[in-house]
């Protein structure tokens, strides 16, 4: 594969339904494929637990000022080798950034335990996705997500081992997402069936801050919910730079807003005295056939 230009985009698939999926990806992303000793591929691809993209993405929405910033990674859907290593990033990177997380006080294991059971379910789903630094080996990015068809389904999603000390973040979580299956199209679909994609976490180490890598996990997240008939995306906000991002995302509109220190569980107001330069967390809604362009 020396012969490959810089910007290829490299599939490995374990079966012809993660062909037939590429395939689509690549087409609707206008990018041409070529088999490459296809025999070969698809015996290594057996040791692996999904298909992986390495180079520079290619896909559409995804800059070329990105592709330069992110040289290097592959893109994987989480597998259960991975889990471990993910939800320790993902722990020790909210542990430090999310407003609730960090005025709560959630003890590092109890949080960690949170996530390992967050994975496990996210695997399921097949919506967990890792970033990975070609040369460590290490991931550097996740992307959490789930398809759900009811506003049940994902307050149990966000805290799968009903951690007491985690229940006023699930709660925010979820009447957020009440704001989402409130929504008076949402509920009309909801009669029929139809699901939707919820993205619960993105999270980059520091250092890929700024590069555009989280627009490229949301943007595979979504690319392949929309594959399996996904129409509607909903994500989250906790803080002033995860507005910032959604805001620069095409396609995604604010739903709903809740104010933290205004925030009541049974006349108990959990969050009352947080720092005050965290206002609220905020919801925001997208049709999955907008693919989300990327920011630097």
């Amino acid at each position: 594969m020396k012969d490959l230009k810089e910007g290829a985009l490299i599939f490995v698939c374990r079966s012809a339904t993660t062909e037939k999926l590429v395939t689509k990806i690549s087409t609707m992303a206008g990018v041409q494929l070529r088999s490459i000793t296809g025999h070969l591929i698809r015996t290594a691809a057996r040791k692996t637990n999904s298909y992986f993209v390495c180079g520079l993405s290619t896909t559409s929405g995804i800059n070329n000022d990105v592709r330069s910033k992110t040289r290097g990674l592959k893109y994987e859907f989480l597998s259960e080798h991975r889990m471990t290593e993910a939800a320790v990033l993902i722990t020790e990177e909210l542990l430090k950034h999310s407003p609730m997380i960090r005025h709560l006080k959630i003890p590092q294991h109890v949080y960690l335990q949170r996530n390992m059971a967050l994975l496990e379910q996210a695997m399921r789903s097949g919506e967990a996705l890792v970033a990975i630094d070609e040369n460590s080996e290490k991931i550097v990015g996740v992307s959490v997500a789930v398809i759900v068809s009811s506003l049940d389904q994902f307050a149990y999603f966000v805290n799968p081992t009903a951690c007491e000390q985690y229940r006023p973040v699930g709660l925010v979580a979820s009447r957020l997402a009440g704001y989402f299956f409130e929504f008076e199209e949402i509920k009309t679909l909801q009669s029929t069936g139809e699901q939707f994609l919820g993205i619960e976490i993105g999270v980059i180490k520091e250092s890929y801050w700024r590069t555009g890598l989280l627009t490229v996990l949301v943007n595979l997240s979504m690319e392949s919910a929309r594959l399996k008939g996904v129409r509607f995306v909903f994500a989250r906000t906790v803080n002033t730079q995860g507005d910032l991002f959604m805001n620069k995302l095409n396609g995604f509109e604010e739903l709903g807003e809740i104010f933290y220190r205004d925030f009541d569980i049974d006349g108990v107001k959990p969050f009352e005295d947080i720092d005050p330069q965290y206002k609220s967390a905020k919801i925001y809604i997208c049709r999955s056939n907008l693919v989300p362009e990327a920011v630097s």
